[in-house]
């Protein structure tokens, strides 16, 4: 294997922060990393595949296998009866153990408010209660949520009108408004067990991680620059907190109080860098704080309501690439973010004029980066 170059900075913008260029400290730290992740045996090391016909192009960059699609459409058709046995049925939830309030955050658009109804049943009826379930929906939808949805505010259901910020309303006006909270984030159109909530407030360890039940891993392709998207380890098995773990928001991730740059809530930059991808915005600002993410639980499907994918964004970030370009806006804005020495205390906002932000978060998990990350490899081409 040809050696990378020595390990160098470069300023991109002005006022913005030193940025390491990927070299053979990071290919080493990454190496070290292979026996601390399971990794899938069906996911290949360098060089890459042959391209796959076009015909396999759309099933294989979505990340499932025809098996799993057929799977997802029949338990999102039937579900529902479960659901509704379930929420009929449910106990009293536990209350969590965490040091402070736990806010599930979640938004939602009308093509989905016909199914809608369904997902927050199955949050509001958890093992483990939240302090609160709040669905964000945009001022000038009000008036367009079912009486299925408003009823369930009799039932332990927040909802607050705020800006439409497209699938950034999930999160945003929570970690404005809840900035000490720790904040879960989960999608509008999936199904989740009665211990989705349970599992992921067990893990955390005082704030030390991202905590996710779905993720990716990163490959860094011989350039010292991410592969494409589509090539990265799908749902990895991986459960080491490391940088190169990408979480997932459809599978829900825990956000501890700080564990983001305090940038993340900044529209401006996010809607002109990276406006649809969600993900790969959050994940560079809890880069930037010097966190790192770690995948819990069991891995299992996350079957959709029938009709609910009809308008997806994965569409658009996964199968356009999307994500793609977004990733590429955010390096030449904020510098690639895989390494223990990215994201310093005084990280400043990446655009000219930029003020400091101030002292982050105390960089958690950055000691552990030089002994996780391993070079990624393929993403799987079934799940």
């Amino acid at each position: 294997m040809n050696s990378d170059p020595a390990l160098k900075h470069r300023n991109l913008l002005p006022g913005t922060r030193r940025i390491s260029r990927p070299g053979s400290e990071l290919a080493h730290a990454m190496r070290e990393a292979d026996s601390k992740c399971e990794v899938d045996s069906t996911h290949r090391p360098f060089p890459d595949p042959p391209p796959l016909p076009r015909s396999m192009e759309n099933l294989t960059s979505f990340g499932l296998t025809a098996s799993i699609r057929y799977a997802n459409v029949v338990l999102g058709s039937a579900l529902p009866v479960y659901v509704n046995a379930r929420w009929a049925t449910k106990q009293v939830a536990r209350r969590h153990a965490l040091p402070g309030r736990l806010i599930v955050s979640l938004t939602s658009y009308p093509h989905r408010f016909q199914t809608l109804h369904w997902t927050l049943k199955c949050l509001l009826s958890q093992s483990v209660a939240a302090d609160a379930v709040i669905l964000w929906i945009a001022r000038e939808n009000e008036r367009r949520l079912t009486d299925k949805t408003l009823t369930l505010q009799g039932d332990g259901l927040t909802i607050k009108y705020c800006e439409d910020l497209g699938p950034y309303t999930k999160i945003i006006p929570a970690l404005a408004e809840f900035p000490d909270a720790y904040v879960v984030t989960a999608d509008d159109d999936i199904y989740y067990g009665p211990a989705w909530l349970e599992q992921l407030v067990a893990h955390e360890r005082a704030g030390a991680e991202v905590l996710c039940h779905r993720a990716h891993r990163i490959r860094i392709g011989r350039s010292g620059i991410p592969v494409p998207y589509q090539e990265w380890e799908y749902e990895t098995r991986c459960k080491e907190p490391s940088f190169l773990i990408f979480p997932t928001g459809c599978g829900g991730v825990l956000y501890p109080p700080g564990a983001l740059h305090r940038d993340a809530v900044n529209s401006a930059v996010f809607r002109e860098v990276c406006p649809k991808a969600d993900d790969v915005w959050l994940y560079w600002m809890m880069r930037r704080n010097g966190v790192v993410a770690r995948r819990v639980g069991s891995r299992w499907l996350l079957p959709t309501w029938r009709g609910s994918q009809r308008v997806a964004l994965w569409q658009t970030n996964v199968v356009a690439r999307g994500n793609d370009k977004c990733i590429k806006a955010m390096i030449e804005r904020f510098g690639l973010p895989v390494g223990s020495d990215y994201g310093p205390p005084d990280d400043r906002l990446a655009v000219p004029g930029g003020q400091p932000a101030g002292p982050s978060r105390v960089n958690r998990g950055r000691a552990r980066d030089a002994d996780l990350g391993g070079p990624p490899t393929m993403m799987s081409r079934s799940p």
